[in-house]
């Protein structure tokens, strides 16, 4: 319930409050302000105690640090710097070698009484002869040697003397002797002396080979022409003549002729056999030995 006022009683009280006198400080309040005052005052004029300091400590000496002694300083080997290797200069081209010197055409000379082959025919008595070679070659690389073998009648030389060639001239009996035709007329020519012959020797075998014909991939079908004269040394007369002309690619050397004994009479045999061997294929077939 809301409680009414009369409104003379409200001017009334508001009028009262208006007439209040201001409210004053109190003494004790200003003497209390007044000793804070003097302490505050007194405070500030007493001395300070001095502060009491913790005494220092001497400084403690350090002690020495330990030093490696150094080691006095090594060169340093410098390595070896790689050097790219200098290029050659371009040196021009060599020049070609020059090609193998080309064997000369010879003119086969005439060839009387011209057998056949496995023709056999006496020498008519004739002692001293010149087995004279001649050949011509389509490759110049074809180099051919004539040698002899001295056989007894087991088919084989007595020793390795009993070969003979552009290396070993003569036989140990000397009926055989090695020569190069000075003549110009054959290339090759080997003379025999039939009464000088020893008596162990049944039959002088004349072959024909090509110088390194493996090395060189040589065979006869590139030679052209070979033949073989027998003359009579006393009058340089032609007795006999053959030339072979079975030539063919899968042969290296050929048996061109042989002297042989029969009923102590000397005759020729034109053989003109070929064989895929070279110089020491066919010096084994006869039994030399070649190191």
């Amino acid at each position: 319930m809301k409680l009414q006022i009369p409104q003379k009683t409200a001017a009334a009280l508001r009028k009262a409050t208006l007439k209040q006198p201001p409210r004053v400080q109190s003494a004790y309040t200003k003497q209390s302000v007044a000793q804070l005052n003097n302490r505050r005052t007194q405070q500030q004029q007493q001395p300070v105690p001095p502060q009491y300091q913790q005494p220092q400590r001497p400084a403690q000496p350090t002690p020495p640090q330990y030093q490696q002694p150094q080691r006095p300083a090594q060169p340093q080997p410098v390595p070896p710097q790689y050097q790219q290797p200098a290029r050659p200069a371009p040196q021009p081209a060599p020049a070609p070698a020059p090609a193998a010197p080309a064997t000369p055409r010879m003119t086969i000379p005439e060839l009387p009484n011209l057998l056949r082959r496995g023709q056999k025919a006496p020498l008519n008595g004739a002692v001293r002869l010149k087995m004279c070679f001649g050949w011509n070659v389509s490759n110049n690389q074809c180099d051919l040697d004539a040698s002899a073998f001295l056989v007894t009648g087991n088919g084989k030389v007595q020793s390795d003397d009993w070969f003979v060639f552009y290396s070993q001239e003569q036989s140990p009996d000397g009926s055989v002797h090695f020569m190069i035709d000075n003549t110009h007329k054959d290339r090759e020519v080997i003379e025999v002396d039939l009464n000088r012959v020893s008596p162990q020797v049944e039959k002088i075998v004349f072959v024909l080979t090509i110088n390194e014909a493996f090395e060189h991939h040589l065979n006869f079908s590139m030679i052209q022409d070979p033949y073989v004269r027998i003359l009579n040394a006393a009058n340089n007369q032609v007795i006999l003549s053959y030339r072979m002309e079975e030539l063919y690619a899968n042969v290296i050397s050929m048996t061109i002729g042989e002297l042989y004994r029969h009923n102590g009479q000397w005759k020729f045999n034109p053989v003109g056999n070929g064989v895929n061997q070279d110089l020491a294929g066919q010096c084994a077939v006869y039994g030399v030995e070649i190191n």
